[in-house]
C-alpha cells in the first residue's frame, strides 16, 4: 500500500495597483516569480536578495548558451527637448523603456531597430511626431505608444513589428498594456505597419480626425481576450472623423486559458476584427479586410452611435456584425451598414440589448429598426446555424430573451430593411488576400471563380493593395 503526503495551502490574493478587474469564481489562475516553478527551458527566477538569477536549463548545457540581463531602465530619454531626430540606432535589453520623451516637440525615430525590450518607444505630449521604418521585435510589455489628446500630428507609419508581449505575466496589468500601437491624440496616421503575433490589441487608437489604414495585422489576442485587430473607444467623448480603411486583419486568436469556459469550445466570443468600444461614434469603416476571428466578430460594436461600416469583406468569424448595448445605457442609433460581404461561421448579424425598456418602453424590432439609419446593399451567407439573431433583457438583470434566429428574408420583412441585399453561394472556397502595397496575381489553377458581386475570373486573379476576395468556385 503506498501512501501520499497531502499539505492543504491557502493563497491570498491582492488585486494588482492601478487595476479595476477583480477575479471571478471558477477563473483560473498561474503562479510566477518563485524559483519553485521553473520547469522549462529558459525559464528564470531573480532572487533579489541575493542577487542571483537562477536558469532552468534541463538537459541543455549552459555553457553552450548567452546569458544577458537588463541593467538600465530606459535606453535614451529626450526630455522636453525639440528637433530631435534618431536615426539608424539598434536598441536592446531596456528595463522599461527604448526610447522616452515627454513634451518635446519634433521628435522622428526613423530606420531603428528594437529587440528585446520591455517596451519599445513611449512618446508623450509630443507635437510634430514621426516613427517611421522601425522594426520592433521580441517586446514584452508595449511597442510604440503615444499619449496626449490635445498634441497633433502624429505618424506611424512603415514599421514592423514581430512577437510582443506573449510571455504570460511578463507585460503590464490592466489596461493600456501588452498592445503594439496606442495612440491618444489628434489627425494621427498610423499605416503601412505590419504586425505579427501579439498578446493583446495590434492597434488602439482614440481622438479626431485619426486615420488608420493600410496596415496588414495577423495572430493577436493570443495572451489576452477582449480584444480586435484594431480597437477605439470613446466614452462619452465626441469623436469626429476618424477613418479604418484598407487594413488586413488576419488570424485572431482569442485567450480562454484561465476563464469559466475553457473547457468549452465556442462559449466566448471576444476575439474581434474591428472593435468599436464604449461608445465609439462618428467613425468610417470601410473597404478592411477581415478574417479567422472564429471567436468573435468581424465587426464588434459595443454601444456606438453615428458609424459607417461600408464595403469590408469579412470571412470565416464566428459572427459578421456584433452589436450590444450595455443595461441603462445610452442607446445605439444611426449605423450605416452597406455593401459589405459577410461570410461567417454562424451568424451574419447579432444583437444583445442589457435593458431594452430603458428609457422607455419599446420592443425588439423597434429598437433593431431604429439602429440603423441604413442597412442596404449587404452580402450575406444564407447556410448558417443562425443567420440572424439576437437576446434581450427586458430591465437590467430582468427577464432574459433568446427568439429563434431567423433567415435572410425573415430579416428583411422583420426590419423592413435590406432590400437590395443578396443571398451569397452556398460555398466560399477560396479566399484571397493581398497585405502590400503592390497589385498581387493569384493563379486559380485553370479553374473559373466569382467573386461575391458575380464577377467572373477564369486561371488568375489580380488583387489591388490591401484588398482581398472570397471567391466561389463554378460548378460545371
Amino acid at each position: 500500500m503506498q501512501g501520499y503526503l497531502t499539505q492543504r495551502w491557502t493563497v491570498i490574493y491582492a488585486n494588482p495597483k492601478g487595476s479595476s478587474y477583480v477575479p471571478e469564481l471558477g477563473y483560473g489562475y498561474f503562479f510566477q516569480n518563485d524559483i519553485k516553478t521553473l520547469d522549462q527551458f529558459g525559464e528564470w527566477f531573480l532572487d533579489k536578495s541575493s542577487k542571483m538569477l537562477f536558469v532552468y536549463f534541463g538537459a541543455h548545457v549552459p555553457s553552450s548558451y548567452t546569458i544577458k540581463t537588463s541593467v538600465i531602465d530606459t535606453l535614451i530619454d529626450v526630455g522636453a527637448h525639440k528637433n530631435n531626430t534618431i536615426d539608424n540606432i539598434a536598441f536592446e535589453g531596456a528595463n522599461n523603456l527604448a526610447i522616452s520623451s515627454r513634451y518635446g516637440v519634433n521628435i522622428s525615430v526613423k530606420n531603428c531597430s528594437f529587440n528585446n525590450n520591455y517596451s519599445a518607444i513611449s512618446l508623450v505630449g509630443i507635437t510634430n511626431l514621426t516613427t517611421t521604418n522601425n522594426v520592433i521585435t521580441n517586446t514584452l510589455n508595449n511597442g510604440i505608444i503615444t499619449s496626449d489628446k490635445e498634441r497633433t500630428y502624429q505618424i506611424i507609419r512603415y514599421n514592423s513589428f514581430k512577437n510582443t508581449s506573449l510571455f504570460t505575466g511578463m507585460s503590464g496589468s490592466g489596461d493600456g498594456n501588452a498592445n503594439v500601437i496606442a495612440q491618444n491624440g489628434q489627425g494621427a496616421h498610423i499605416e503601412y505597419n505590419t504586425i505579427d503575433s501579439s498578446g493583446y490589441i495590434p492597434i488602439v487608437f482614440v481622438g479626431n480626425y485619426d486615420t488608420v489604414r493600410y496596415n496588414y495585422i495577423t495572430n493577436y489576442n493570443l495572451i489576452k481576450d477582449d480584444g480586435g485587430g484594431i480597437y477605439t473607444v470613446s466614452r462619452n467623448i465626441t469623436a469626429t472623423g476618424s477613418d479604418i480603411a484598407y487594413n488586413i486583419i488576419n488570424n485572431g486568436i482569442g485567450a480562454k486559458e484561465g476563464t469559466s469556459n475553457y473547457t468549452k469550445p465556442g462559449s466566448t466570443y471576444d476575439t474581434h476584427g474591428i472593435y468599436l468600444d464604449e461608445e465609439s461614434n462618428h467613425v468610417i469603416v470601410h473597404d478592411n479586410s477581415i478574417s479567422n476571428c472564429k471567436d468573435g466578430a468581424g465587426i464588434f460594436i459595443n454601444l456606438g452611435k453615428d458609424n459607417v461600416l461600408t464595403n469590408n469583406n469579412i470571412y470565416n468569424v464566428r459572427v459578421g456584425l456584433t452589436i450590444t448595448r450595455m443595461p441603462d445605457r445610452n442607446l445605439i442609433r444611426n449605423i450605416i451598414f452597406t455593401s459589405n460581404v459577410v461570410y461567417p461561421e454562424v451568424s451574419n448579424f447579432l444583437y444583445w440589448n442589457g435593458s431594452l425598456n430603458t428609457p422607455s418602453g419599446t420592443s425588439i424590432q423597434a429598437d433593431i429598426m431604429a439602429m440603423f439609419k441604413s442597412i442596404d446593399s449587404n452580402y450575406y451567407r444564407s447556410d448558417i446555424a443562425a443567420p440572424f439573431n439576437w437576446i434581450y433583457h427586458l430591465s437590467n438583470g430582468g427577464k432574459f430573451f433568446a427568439p429563434a434566429a431567423i433567415n435572410f428574408s425573415g430579416w428583411q420583412r422583420y426590419v423592413g430593411r435590406d432590400a437590395h441585399s443578396f443571398v451569397l453561394p452556398v460555398a466560399a472556397t477560396l479566399y484571397k488576400i493581398n497585405p502590400t502595397a503592390k497589385a498581387v496575381v493569384y493563379d486559380l489553377g485553370g479553374y473559373s471563380y466569382t467573386d461575391a458581386t458575380g464577377v467572373r475570373y477564369t486561371n488568375r486573379l489580380t488583387l489591388r493593395p490591401f484588398t482581398a476576395k472570397v471567391l466561389f468556385k463554378e460548378t460545371k
